[in-house]
């Protein structure tokens, strides 16, 4: 960020008897905010100048910071979303970390010193673009190399999920009095193909399809929170700015389908779906509008002050709809929280045909955004369900047993 330069107005007051002029102050121009880049896979902003200092977030590779200081092996500095901290000086650089940099990083690592000495390097690689094949490969190997086999298989389980399958972005419509929002839009609908070092932002040209890996037949299908899939029909290709502090640029496919009465799709794939995209799922007998207002009226309305900063995730289950929702805590309960609005509490619900909606559980989180439930479906056509979740950043895919498969790009600074 670079402040403007304000000048100093002298205003001088006159009177019958004028004295001599005052030297004229030189304006001292304001000390710039040298802007620096996150080349960590992922970096703790901390409240102090030490290591052991409480944690405000984490900022994501390639975050741009403004530096406001520096202290002992730490600068200070402003995030993209307003929050002050501390991070490691050492993990920031003049210019952003490009994929292929990365690599040609982790690679010298690996020739000078061994694989276990690239570590680091692939995992920023990962950071960067997590569905690069040949860096979780390489991850992978250095992680074994550690001795981590655990670490290890996990990077093998991501690459065993189909790429053709793909998380669709976040997406959330305001309620009609604008309290509260609802994961899951009307579309249209975003899909992420692949990280590109460059632009220009906007849509493609059809002469560039190739050189980013598009074809003008696709056909694509989408599969709904509930419901078989549906094929859907592509709106444009275009190259988009996938992160609010301007340091991720992808080529992303957007989508639209008709789902109705409040649907949104989880996943998305141009290649031909799984069986298992076509099964069907519970209808309960309660429409869905109705299972939305009194989910809504429960999420808002508990013992005690009325719930602010409202959102809410709800899918049907036989004989019934199942919802999570998060609201933004009283400031009396943030005490421990030190990044404006983050401490949340998110409930889950359980709302049965021809019953009141039922509080679950609850819990505290103190995140930027709660990450919400949404409804498990069998993904990848193996039998199992695959755990899918959303909140303000991502959209993220985990398999049964919690382990993760694949996200979206995360779309904000310090989440």
């Amino acid at each position: 960020m670079r402040p403007a330069l304000l000048p100093l107005l002298l205003l001088i007051a006159c009177s019958a008897a004028v004295p001599p002029p005052a030297p004229t102050p030189t304006a001292t121009p304001a000390t710039a905010e040298p802007t620096r880049y996150v080349i960590a896979s992922r970096l703790n902003l901390r409240a102090a100048p030490d290591a052991a200092a409480a944690r405000l977030g984490q900022l994501a590779i390639n975050s741009p910071v403004a530096v406001l200081g520096s202290e002992g092996g730490f600068a200070q500095v402003r995030a993209g979303n307003g929050t002050t901290g501390w991070v490691g000086a050492d993990f920031l650089a003049e210019q952003r970390l490009t994929l292929q940099g990365a690599i040609a990083a982790a690679e010298r690592e690996a020739q000078a010193s061994g694989v276990s000495a690239s570590l680091a390097g692939w995992q920023r690689a990962a950071a960067i673009d997590g569905g690069d094949r040949g860096v979780l490969r390489q991850l992978a190997e250095a992680y074994e190399a550690t001795g981590d086999a655990a670490l290890a298989e996990r990077v093998r389980r991501r690459l065993r999920w189909p790429a053709e399958i793909l998380p669709v972005a976040p997406s959330r419509r305001r309620t009609p009095d604008a309290r509260a929002s609802i994961l899951g839009s009307a579309g249209p609908w975003q899909v992420e193909r692949g990280l590109v070092g460059q632009g220009p932002i906007g849509p493609l040209s059809p002469s560039s399809f190739t050189d980013h890996g598009v074809a003008a037949d696709e056909s694509w299908w989408v599969l709904p929170a509930w419901g078989p899939a549906v094929s859907a029909s592509v709106v444009e290709h275009r190259i988009a700015n996938l992160n609010e502090c301007g340091g991720t640029l992808a080529v992303v496919t957007v989508l639209s389908a008709e789902l109705g009465d409040g649907n949104f799709p989880l996943a998305a794939t141009s290649a031909p779906p799984p069986a298992s995209w076509n099964e069907s799922t519970p209808t309960p007998a309660r429409p869905r509008a109705e299972a939305e207002a009194v989910l809504l009226a429960a999420l808002s309305a508990p013992p005690g002050p009325p719930r602010i900063g409202r959102t809410l995730s709800l899918w049907p289950e036989p004989e019934g709809w199942r919802a999570e929702g998060s609201w933004t805590l009283p400031l009396a309960e943030q005490q421990d929280c030190f990044v404006g609005d983050c401490g949340l509490g998110i409930g889950r619900w359980w709302l049965p045909d021809g019953g009141e909606a039922v509080l679950e559980s609850s819990r505290r989180v103190y995140e930027l955004f709660g990450s919400l439930a949404l409804p498990s479906r069998d993904l990848d056509g193996d039998g199992r369900l695959e755990q899918i979740s959303a909140d303000g950043c991502a959209t993220r895919i985990r398999d049964h047993a919690g382990e993760h498969l694949s996200e979206t790009v995360m779309r904000c600074c310090g989440c």
